[in-house]
């Protein structure tokens, strides 16, 4: 039994060191401060890309650890380098070291409070607390040691009661963080309370090493060096543990988050769907309702013009009046031509033939060509428009009907001389105007509007569908203004003001 018993200490002692061979102790401190580093180094990495403040004080705790095993491989090394050297620089290296394993240890069991419990706030009371008492006691050694080396030079450091005092403050705080843990529940606190039992073994059976003055060190030291050393990796899985469900945790709620995003996205399709369904529905509506006020503001009222000069001819004949019949079947051909070109617009309307993109200076140019050629009468268009200017197709297309209808009417009903047409804005209002020489006629003869004159009507039907204003001034022999202003929808191609106030540009056209 006492042959197996030596055989494990013979082999702790090989990997822990102790009073074994000198070149044991370098593989304990080599050891322990390889798994350090490992550790510094993760959590430095983890801080660097995630920026938690938890992290931080791992770092600290780590870094304390490589530190001192550093400094202990460092010592270790000198005393095979140069032996003579040693005993004076453990002078200086052991309260160091001592030192160090306090604010280790303190430092680790905060950390660990904190990574596991997560309470900031008992995790800083637990650190405030604990490094005063370090720095404390050794500020006491830093008074003490000094004088106690002039009057011993051979007294060692750690056979000291501030030695001594070290490991009993290590051993309590160790015990109060095992405390604290147990109230909380899981595996993971469970390999840290481990963790800190192995602290707790090795502080404590260095304490009692020291309190039987070293009788038992051959077996005491390599055991409490062996607690010591796997207490690290314990903590080390536990950091890599808790990253690992930590990393799980944030997949799973982005996988959730996705799957959230997906049922959003279905739903808002689904309501985009609907709602295009519906646009469609209404876009259909509106084309019939815009091809219905089409007919009946142009063809209806065509018809029923037709209807009343039929009548008309059917009294001149009856009484006899054939000189008269010329004109009203004149005025009938001419109704026809108009409601011709109506229908001729609706088809190609409904024939859904794109047309190309014209401004409406353009427009205003075209107008003036046609009805240049159905006269022989001079024909000026006077723009005040700075930019092209590019309108909704619905408004453009009430525009021509009416500049069309306001035209023909001066070439052929006004017997005019002279044609001048105005386009201009003010503020926010586009305004185009038709003013002629001709005969004239009174605005307010009932009889005479519905006879001659039934594209007026059709003319305020279409400025109504503007939202715009018409206005006709005339009486006879004085000549005719018509005028419609309105509030202009741009298409998206618009970037400029429409008018240039301080711009203006006539164009002078005549018939062949």
């Amino acid at each position: 039994m006492n042959t197996f018993l030596d055989f494990v200490l013979l082999f702790l002692s090989q990997f822990s060191g102790g009073p074994s061979a000198p070149e044991n102790n370098l593989v304990r401190f080599g050891l322990a401060a390889i798994f350090w580093g490992v550790l510094l180094v993760f959590a430095w990495s983890q801080r660097r890309s995630n920026g938690r403040s938890r992290e931080q004080w791992l770092i600290y705790g780590f870094a304390l650890g490589f530190c001192r095993e550093l400094l202990m491989l460092v010592h270790a090394s000198m005393r095979l380098i140069s032996p003579n050297n040693y005993q004076i620089f453990c002078v200086i290296i052991e309260p160091i070291e001592h030192a160090l394993l306090l604010a280790m240890v303190v430092v680790i069991c905060g950390s660990f409070l904190r990574y596991i419990l997560d309470d900031t706030l008992l995790a800083k009371r637990f650190l405030r607390i604990g490094l005063i008492v370090a720095a404390t006691e050794y500020l006491l050694t830093l008074l003490w040691w000094p004088g106690e080396l002039k009057r011993n030079s051979d007294y060692h450091f750690h056979q000291s009661w501030s030695a001594w005092l070290i490991h009993l403050i290590a051993c309590v705080v160790i015990t109060v963080a095992i405390v604290i843990l147990v109230q909380k529940r899981g595996w993971l606190r469970n390999v840290v309370v481990l963790a800190l039992t192995s602290f707790l073994v090795s502080e404590f059976l260095v304490l009692v090493n020291l309190t039987l003055q070293s009788r038992y060190n051959s077996v005491l030291c390599p055991v409490a060096n062996t607690f010591y050393i796997w207490a690290i990796p314990l903590f080390g899985y536990v950091y890599l543990r808790e990253l690992s469900i930590e990393k799980q945790k944030a997949e799973a709620a982005l996988r959730a988050h996705w799957a959230q995003l997906e049922e959003m996205v279905a739903a808002r399709t689904s309501e985009l769907m609907a709602a295009n369904k519906k646009l469609k529905q209404t876009a259909v509506l509106e084309e019939r309702q815009r091809i219905a006020a089409d007919m009946h503001d142009g063809l209806a009222q065509t018809l029923t013009y037709l209807l009343m000069k039929t009548n008309e001819a059917n009294d001149i004949v009856s009484n006899g009046r054939v000189d008269q019949l010329f004109n009203v079947l004149n005025n009938m051909q001419q109704a026809i031509d108009q409601a011709t070109v109506d229908v001729r617009r609706v088809i190609a309307s409904l024939s859904g033939t794109l047309q190309t993109r014209q401004s409406l200076q353009h427009l205003l140019n075209d107008l003036v060509d046609r009805a240049a050629e159905e006269g022989s009468a001079s024909i000026q268009l006077k723009s005040d428009l700075r930019a092209p200017v590019y309108l909704i197709p619905a408004q453009q297309e009430q525009i021509s009907r009416i500049l069309s209808e306001a035209l023909l009417n001066a070439v052929r009903h006004a017997q005019a001389d002279e044609i001048c047409v105005r386009a201009g804005a003010k503020a926010d209002i586009l305004e185009i105007s038709v003013t002629d020489d001709g005969r004239g006629f009174d605005p307010n003869d009932i009889t005479n509007t519905k006879n001659d004159h039934f594209g007026l009507n059709i003319m305020r039907a279409r400025a109504a569908h503007l939202d715009g204003r018409f206005q006709i001034h005339s009486r006879p022999g004085a000549g005719t203004h018509v005028s419609l202003s309105w509030q202009p929808i741009f298409e998206l191609q618009q970037r400029k003001r429409p008018y240039d106030p301080d711009a203006q540009s006539t164009i002078q056209l005549s018939s062949a």
